[in-house]
């Protein structure tokens, strides 16, 4: 990716654009399959008894709520100190939020799913990890979770005017683009 992009800047040919494209659309594809492998063995390492064909999921659906969530903020200092104003557009604070309410959706769907189905299914060697989990100060933290993940970010990114109205405070900060 590095030469095919050092060698853009030196011809700005187009079959460069192409196979950065070509490129990065199959790493994509690799970055999620290796981020949900790792997961799992993170996982199997941490509690060998407790299994689930959802955490994969649920961790790279964190990963990635996390990830634009950085992204976001990163861009946010940096428009305010004036780095990035030449180069920002006016709909990307927009765009960022939408894909963050989307990965918010994604994130408690997965989160939910992997709760309902270990559940549902009432298998001691399953259900143990949840039953630790839903006494004493666990009980309290799985709220703040449940608030913290999904109800404020839900309803801090709902609005469509809050993710547009993000240029107002800093009205110059943004070029013509």
């Amino acid at each position: 990716m590095s030469r095919w992009s050092l060698k853009q800047d030196e011809t700005g040919a187009a079959e460069c654009t192409r196979k950065l494209r070509f490129y990065s659309g199959w790493g994509i594809v690799a970055f999620a399959l290796t981020l949900t492998g790792s997961g799992i063995l993170w996982m199997k390492s941490l509690q060998y008894q407790w299994f689930s064909a959802m955490h994969g999921v649920y961790f790279f659906s964190g990963c990635a709520w996390v990830g634009l969530a950085t992204v976001y903020v990163i861009a946010a200092i940096l428009l305010r100190q004036g780095i990035l104003a030449p180069v920002l557009k006016k709909n990307y604070f927009y765009f960022i939020g939408v894909l963050l309410l989307g990965f918010t959706l994604f994130s408690a769907y997965t989160e939910f799913a992997q709760y309902f189905v270990v559940w549902n299914a009432n298998v001691p060697e399953e259900t143990f990890w949840y039953l630790i989990r839903e006494r004493g100060n666990w009980w309290c933290l799985s709220m703040i979770l449940i608030a913290g993940k999904f109800f404020i970010p839900f309803f801090v990114l709902l609005p469509e005017k809050l993710k547009i109205n993000f240029r107002s405070s800093s009205p110059s900060a943004f070029g013509s683009g």
